[in-house]
């Protein structure tokens, strides 16, 4: 199955992508390799295909859920991030754990990369 769905696609192997094509729910996928996309891969001998997000990438997993949060207008459920987001609700959940931790993780993000307002010169006077 594994080795079928990268040869059709190119570049890094994700959970989401798999699960989707496959129609396999990522709950399966995690209860048979409890390590994730990556013990997966490793056990398919795939490894060169694994796509990995690193520490410092919490403000990509942000500014997806941003895009999720502005797409729906609301903060997303567990089902809307799995099918709106580009990763997989587990990603936050080992990164903050609980929804309501990931939320309020997102709020702080929010907060310290809000867009300044907008600050207008005073005008000249010419003597």
């Amino acid at each position: 199955m594994v080795k079928l769905y990268a040869a059709q696609i190119p570049g890094p192997i994700t959970l989401h992508g798999l699960s989707a094509a496959q129609r396999v729910r990522q709950l399966d996928l995690y209860r048979s390799f409890p390590g994730g996309i990556t013990q997966l891969l490793k056990a398919a001998r795939l490894t060169d295909r694994i796509a990995r997000l690193g520490k410092s990438n919490s403000g990509l997993l942000m500014e997806d859920l941003d895009r999720v949060v502005n797409q729906l207008g609301a903060r997303p459920t567990w089902m809307e991030l799995t099918r709106l987001g580009r990763y997989s609700p587990q990603t936050y959940y080992q990164r903050w754990g609980k929804h309501r931790l990931i939320i309020a993780a997102y709020e702080q993000w929010k907060l310290a990369n809000a867009a300044p307002p907008d600050v207008v010169p005073p005008a000249q006077t010419h003597p």
